[in-house]
């Protein structure tokens, strides 16, 4: 049987802190003097980024010499295109200097360059709060404001929680069936297997919604449940 590769995501709690996840080496130290940032406008070598100093502040950009233009405005002639122009992404430190990670070709007659195929990305979440969608302390509002409505992805593919349920339990009961369903598991020890999974951290070492000292700390089979937290008098699932 042929499938249609897709790619799975989990999107945790703090989403919207994870851009520069992953970019750091696998196994890397840095000298007793770690380089200084790049200054305003200079580019250096990805190898030369501070990693240490890597956190807020810091951002992906993409560039092209592609002019910027108004809605119905006509580039100035001999003007580079999308068709004939690479585009590059870059890291970005606080002070303007930029690492360039990787450079994509022209695309020819195609259109602009696109990083993600988002018809073939599926979204699911690490973790909710027991609020509704539109809650101001939901994940998936929060995912949804930042990243979701900025992109072309089908309703279908993205995978939410369904916390309006008023019945925490309930509602990871569901999310389970949702999961089973989607990566067709069979049997309850088995778990899902994504591609690309953004986790953040809280001050006291939560992930996930695994508060310490609360009951889904020490749950070894099942793959979602409702955890109370006693420090918020909520449950998350």
């Amino acid at each position: 049987m042929t499938t249609t590769p897709r790619t799975m995501f989990a999107l945790m709690a703090t989403a919207t802190a994870a851009a520069t996840i992953a970019l750091a080496p696998a196994a890397h130290t840095e000298p007793d003097s770690p380089p200084a940032i790049a200054a305003h406008g200079v580019e250096a070598p990805l190898g030369a980024v501070p990693w240490s100093q890597v956190g807020p502040g810091w951002m992906l950009a993409m560039w092209s010499p592609v002019p910027g233009l108004q809605h119905g405005e006509s580039p100035p002639a001999g003007s580079p295109t999308w068709k004939t122009s690479a585009t590059t992404l870059y890291l970005v430190d606080p002070a303007g200097g930029r690492y360039p990670i990787t450079t994509f070709p022209p695309p020819g007659n195609g259109e602009s360059p696109k990083l993600v195929d988002w018809s073939r990305v599926h979204i699911f979440f690490g973790d909710e709060r027991h609020v509704p969608p539109d809650h101001a302390d939901s994940n998936y509002r929060m995912a949804k404001e930042t990243l979701l409505s900025k992109v072309l992805i089908p309703a279908a593919n993205v995978h939410r929680i369904q916390t309006e349920n008023p019945d925490a339990a309930k509602a990871a009961e569901q999310y389970d069936r949702e999961l089973v369903k989607a990566f067709q598991l069979n049997g309850e020890d088995q778990m899902p297997r994504l591609d690309l999974i953004f986790l953040g951290m809280g001050p006291d070492g939560h992930t996930a919604s695994l508060f310490p000292g609360t009951t889904a700390v020490h749950e070894l089979k099942k793959r979602v449940v409702a955890n109370w937290v006693p420090k918020f008098n909520t449950c998350h699932v």
